[in-house]
């Protein structure tokens, strides 16, 4: 998420289904909940 909002600007990116479905947005935020993630990568 880091590198994509560094390198395309974009604070949050859809997420779909393999039928291009759209189920969410994902968002930095989203990713700092993630149990187990470490800052920086």
């Amino acid at each position: 998420m880091k590198e994509l909002t560094a390198r395309n600007g974009f604070a949050g990116y859809p997420v779909v289904t393999e039928d291009n479905e759209l189920v969410g947005i994902i968002t930095g935020r989203d990713v700092r909940f993630v149990t187990g993630h470490e800052p920086g990568r």
